[in-house]
């Protein structure tokens, strides 16, 4: 059961303007999976599933994110699904202005997304019982 995987923590200590840090970085001080992969390749003698991989990227508190996995039996089945988060912030209001409010002068130029996808695909072989 080969496994690898790195684990971290970030220290974020910003000693000016944490909006404009934010909008060039995007990054802030949390607990991070910087990679994992986990795989189980021939799994024989099981009933119900043959092979099974799991392999992620950057989940936590960075801006972007990825999970994936894949499992299935061969000749019956077979399961992709696959996770993407990504970050985009810019204030660019209080870049221009640190003495004002957050949120004072909002405009088409601020932004705070978060965009999360899924993906998922069951193939199943109607041939088989």
């Amino acid at each position: 059961m080969p496994l690898d995987l790195e684990l971290g923590y970030r220290w974020s200590e910003v000693s000016g303007n944490e909006e404009m840090f934010r909008s060039q970085l995007d990054e802030r001080a949390g607990f991070q999976i910087r990679s994992l992969s986990w795989g189980l390749g021939d799994i024989r003698g099981t009933n119900a599933i043959d092979h099974f991989r799991i392999d992620a990227a950057d989940l936590g508190v960075g801006p972007n994110g990825q999970l994936r996995l894949e499992a299935g039996r061969t000749g019956y089945w077979k399961l992709n699904a696959a996770y993407r988060r990504s970050e985009h912030y810019s204030n660019l209001p209080t870049i221009a202005n640190p003495y004002l409010e957050k949120g004072t002068l909002d405009s088409q130029h601020s932004f705070d997304r978060t965009r999360d996808s899924v993906d998922v695909d069951l193939s199943c072989s109607p041939a088989r019982r």
